[in-house]
This record gives C-alpha cells, sequence and structure tokens, in this order.
C-alpha cells in the first residue's frame, strides 16, 4: 500500500515537490487554485496582457503528475493529520511549503485565477493614472518594481526611496550597476531616509514578508525550524520562504526550489540528503531587456542577464507545467548553479591566497639578499 504525501502550499517548493515525487499518493492542499510566477509579477503590472504566460491552475497539472487537489487552508497540524476546513487529511509524511505574503497586490489573497487578473488590471490602472509614484523598500522586490515602471511609463516621475542604501545585502557592484541604470532610464533615488516624504499619486510598499501562522499542537507558529535533512519532526518536512536555517541566504524562488529538491531526496531514499550551503544567485530586472546577474559575489549587467532571467522562467513554468524537455533543462540549470558555487569559491579562495603567497615571497627574496 501507497504512503500518502501531504504537500502544505504550491508555490516554488510546493510544486518542485508534487512535479518530482513518485511512489506516494499525493495530496496538495492550498488556498488558490493557481501557481503565480512571483519574479516576473511586475511585468504583468505594467502589461496585463503578460499575466497569462505567469500562472498554472493546479487542476490543468492533476493529469501530468498524479495528485490530489484540495483547496483551503490547513488550520491545525499533527505529526499524522492535518485540519482542513473542518475536514481531517491522514498522511504519512507531510511537506509544509507555505511560503510567505507580501504587501498587496505583489503578493494576492486571491482564490482563483480570474481574481487576480482583475487585481493585475486594477494595479495596473493606477500605475497608468498616476503622474508621481514612490516605491517604498530597496530590496530585490523594490528594485524591480521601481525599475520596471520607470521604464515603462518612463514620462512619470518615479521615485525609490529606502531607509538604507538600495540592495544592501548584494555585492556593491550590484548597487553601482542599479545606481547607473537608475541614472540612465531617470528614476529617482533616495537611500538611507527612513521617513522620507513627498506628494505622490501612489505609494507601493515592498518591505519585508510576512508569513501566516500555522497551529502545530498548542503553539500558533509562523516560520519553522528545520534539521539538517529539513525536518521539523519525524513525519513533517518544511521547505521554501517558512523554513528557517543559518545556512539559507535570501528567500527567493531559486532557494525554494533547491530545499524542495532535497526534501524530495529524502523522501525517496530515506534522508540520505543533509543541506548544506546551498548557491546563493540573483537575477534582478532593471527595467527592459536589462538585468543584474549575480553569481556567488561576481556581477555582471546587461541583456545577457536579461536573457537569463528569461530563460529560467521559461524553464521553470515548463517544467511545472510537466514538459520533460524543459524538465531536463531545468535540471541542468539546477546542477549548474551547484558546479558553478564550488567553482566560484575556489577561485575566490585562490585569488585570496594569491597576495599572501607574493607578500610571502618578497619576505623570503628580502632574506636572501640580505
Amino acid at each position: 500500500m501507497r504512503q500518502k504525501l501531504l504537500v502544505i502550499g504550491g508555490g516554488f517548493a510546493g510544486l518542485t515537490i508534487i512535479s518530482q515525487i513518485k511512489g506516494y499518493d499525493t495530496i496538495l492542499v492550498d488556498q488558490k487554485d493557481y501557481f503565480e510566477y512571483t519574479p516576473s509579477i511586475f511585468y504583468a503590472m505594467v502589461d496585463p496582457n503578460s499575466y497569462e504566460k505567469l500562472n498554472i491552475t493546479y487542476v490543468s497539472i492533476i493529469k501530468e503528475f498524479k495528485f490530489k487537489f484540495v483547496q483551503g487552508r490547513v488550520t491545525d497540524l499533527s505529526d499524522n493529520y492535518a485540519i482542513c476546513g473542518g475536514e481531517r487529511i491522514d498522511f504519512d509524511k507531510c511537506v509544509v511549503c507555505t511560503g510567505s505574503q507580501y504587501t498587496h497586490p505583489i503578493k494576492s489573497h486571491a482564490q482563483n485565477k480570474l481574481e487576480r487578473l482583475q487585481e493585475i488590471i486594477r494595479s495596473y490602472q493606477q500605475i497608468s493614472d498616476a503622474e508621481n509614484i514612490l516605491v517604498r523598500g530597496g530590496g530585490l522586490v523594490g528594485i524591480e518594481a521601481a525599475f520596471e515602471i520607470k521604464y515603462v511609463f518612463n514620462r512619470k516621475n518615479v521615485t525609490l526611496a529606502t531607509r538604507r542604501t538600495i540592495l544592501p545585502t548584494m555585492p556593491p557592484k550590484a548597487r553601482i550597476a542599479a545606481i547607473k541604470r537608475a541614472q540612465k532610464i531617470g528614476l529617482n533615488i533616495v537611500e538611507n531616509d527612513p521617513n522620507y516624504q513627498g506628494d505622490f499619486d501612489l505609494v507601493l510598499d515592498c518591505i519585508g514578508n510576512k508569513y501566516d501562522s500555522i497551529q502545530i499542537g498548542n503553539k500558533k507558529i509562523s516560520l519553522l525550524d528545520v534539521d539538517d535533512f529539513l525536518r521539523f519532526s519525524d513525519n513533517i518536512y518544511v521547505a521554501g520562504d517558512i523554513a528557517t536555517s543559518t545556512k539559507f541566504g535570501e528567500k527567493t524562488a531559486a532557494q525554494s526550489i533547491l530545499q524542495a529538491e532535497i526534501v524530495v531526496n529524502n523522501l525517496k531514499k530515506g534522508n540520505k540528503y543533509q543541506v548544506g550551503r546551498l548557491p546563493q544567485n540573483y537575477c534582478i530586472s532593471l527595467g527592459g531587456r536589462h538585468a543584474i546577474l549575480i553569481m556567488e559575489g561576481y556581477c555582471c549587467d546587461g541583456i545577457i542577464a536579461y536573457f537569463i532571467k528569461c530563460v529560467i522562467q521559461f524553464a521553470v513554468i515548463g517544467d511545472f507545467k510537466g514538459y520533460c524537455l524543459i524538465h531536463l533543462l531545468h535540471t541542468l540549470m539546477v546542477y549548474f548553479q551547484i558546479a558553478m558555487m564550488y567553482f566560484l569559491n575556489c577561485l575566490t579562495s585562490l585569488c585570496r591566497c594569491r597576495p599572501a603567497r607574493q607578500s610571502q615571497n618578497q619576505e623570503l627574496t628580502a632574506q636572501i639578499m640580505n
């Protein structure tokens, strides 16, 4: 008899597990009936026609991946059952992938694709009608929002304000590239001003993730601490934004997918894979066909970075739709990330050792001369 696997949340981590796990009777529970490719949502907010390419309804992939879909919210979770909409769902293994919440309209509570599309259209209309727009937050989300809006609506006055510098967790070269791009397209950037005010028609807050709490036993928990196998308990695994560990970097779609890959392997092979340091790679849109690519601290920007961002989107969505050849491409991209992590880290170590060796050689030469 096959074991039952419950997957809570159908985001990047949840769909990675759904699309790859075999040998289980799998149940997916999500409050929405669709997956949304969040990293490109600002493309849709400045061009609603592009939204169709950024979402997948779960019903459309049930036949391909052979799972049961239950629309609802898990309100209580124990080590072998969950309560959803007053109904009990028993399981042998569970993966919690509930992700994070963000300010509306970047992430939405819309329960179906049509409602979400209507929200996107309203956001587009608000942006179109506004003449002076303020984007608060200089992290990954704020940067993409401000640059996309300014590039498409280039006659509008768009300001990006942040309490620190922009991209504070990224390499300095990324900040420099973003500032140069902002100057080129006419985007105003205000740094180190947490109380920036002005006369704006529209304000977009792009500051910080929030997490829905889940009842586990007698406690309501928002973030779940995991062990090296990404387990919260013997039967409950965690992947994505809701998982916390010192080994994780920025909470991104790429990190969620890599964590889910580890969970899938542990479900298949009995906890043989421990999470190590995950690749720290980011691709940040700067409006139009321009982006920043960051790999292990190395940074480049321009049309090549934009092309890579497009390929990533194509590979992830195609994989989640069940296209075999695109699944192969996506798998190769995951292995490429890991290989590049080791290569670039080795390169960094060699570069750090070289000055030390040169100094030692100079000291030895001085001693010989004396």
